[in-house]
């Protein structure tokens, strides 16, 4: 299973707020002014940290995923939604005697 998490998706949130926040700062004191900085850059902290750990937890799948295709005994294969073959390890190259070019 691999994810996918797209950034834009992630910091939208944060575009709307400093959006909002450029209308509403013409109005607020100096001081609410710089809580709302505040939470603005705690917000994007945040964000970034949601995206930090979504790019590790790919990598971590990505890492399993070429560690169960590099040692399994079994054949496998991964095919597109047209069922084309377009990788498969090294025991299914083996098996049927292919190589890697051919598919």
């Amino acid at each position: 299973m691999i994810t996918k998490t797209d950034v834009d998706e992630i910091l939208a949130e944060n575009t709307r707020i400093r959006d909002w926040s450029n209308v509403c700062h013409s109005s607020y004191s100096p001081a609410a002014c710089k809580r709302h900085t505040y939470y603005l850059e705690e917000q994007e902290v945040k964000q970034y940290q949601v995206l930090l750990e979504s790019q590790q937890e790919r990598q971590a799948l990505i890492q399993h995923f070429d560690y169960l295709m590099r040692y399994a005994n079994d054949v496998i294969f991964l095919s597109n939604e047209e069922q084309r073959i377009i990788e498969a390890n090294e025991r299914a190259e083996h098996t049927y005697g292919y190589s890697h070019e051919d598919y």
